[in-house]
């Protein structure tokens, strides 16, 4: 005979063995899923197949670790505030970054490219804090791959600017200002990320492993 807080039990076996470890996480989750499982009994549903259903609506457990794992950012999250300094502070000097192409030895199209790629990541970083909630809730998935992936161009290119000082190889003055820019934008995009996920990481993990 079926016996559900048996097979709760063993769930949550499987959630530990995936990963989910943190106890506030896997708490909510198994709120969730008894959650659904009261709502479909008092549909009339056995409590065997209310079980298997919630639990695939609610996904398997490798499927929730990935999501978990996706929105680790939390655990180097700071205050919104930090955010909005930052972007505050950051999308002037952004900015400002075109003025140092006037003594670029570049073509008229080039300088016009370069001047309008950082006007609009500096439009990115000071607008970030008023739209960055509707961005991540939109493209959660792909804004944390675009941040898995900026992250070794974030931490090569700042490496490579040192290393130019030292053995004078230089990438181009317009170039240098695009990446600098887009540094920066890479930042403010981690600090948003970490606040959108500080916000409702569990709700957020449950709600893209279940659609």
């Amino acid at each position: 005979m079926f016996n559900l807080e048996q097979a709760i039990i063993e769930w949550r076996g499987q959630m530990l063995a995936a990963g989910i470890k943190t106890p506030v996480p896997l708490e909510e989750l198994e709120g969730h899923l008894r959650d659904d499982i009261d709502q479909q009994m008092r549909n009339g549903i056995s409590a065997q197949a209310a079980f298997d259903m919630a639990v695939e609506r609610l996904g398997h457990a490798n499927v929730l670790k990935r999501e978990f794992k996706c929105a680790r950012f939390d655990l180097r999250c700071l205050s919104p505030v930090y955010l909005r300094v930052y972007c505050a502070l950051c999308a002037p000097l952004v900015l400002s970054l075109i003025w140092t192409s006037g003594g670029v030895e570049a073509g008229f199209e080039q300088r016009y490219v370069g001047a309008v790629v950082v006007s609009m990541i500096a439009l990115y970083v000071g607008g970030l804090p008023l739209f960055y909630r509707q961005l991540f809730s939109r493209q959660y998935r792909l804004m944390c791959a675009a941040l898995r992936v900026g992250y070794w161009l974030a931490v090569a290119f700042p490496a490579f600017a040192l290393l130019s000082v030292f053995v004078q190889i230089h990438l181009g003055k317009l170039v240098e200002m695009v990446c600098w820019s887009a540094f920066a934008a890479y930042f403010a995009t981690y600090l948003a990320c970490a606040n959108f996920d500080r916000e409702a990481p569990t709700k957020q993990a449950i709600k893209l492993a279940s659609s």
